[in-house]
């Protein structure tokens, strides 16, 4: 806010990271949510899969990346307590 004021255009490398940015943070925290699931034993991945299922259900009805992610996560706590 201090290096970019208001009503100057903003550089074209800071438009490309504010469109940019939100995915790439987007699918980092996917990555880092299933990376650790083992098909195989526990649980089977079950929880994490519905909730990814979820999140993705969520954000292409809403198109809200904070609700898709609240949803996604309560829904993963909920079905990893229950499972």
């Amino acid at each position: 806010f201090f290096l970019f004021r208001p009503g100057k255009t903003l550089p074209a490398y800071i438009q490309y990271l504010g469109k940019a940015l939100p995915s790439a943070v987007f699918a980092l925290l996917v990555v880092y949510s299933l990376k650790d699931i083992h098909f195989f034993s526990g649980n089977h991945g079950v929880p994490e899969v519905l909730s990814l299922a979820v999140t993705v259900a969520i954000h292409v009805w809403k198109r809200n990346m904070l609700l898709s992610m609240v949803a996604g996560t309560a829904c993963c706590m909920a079905l990893t307590r229950v499972l």
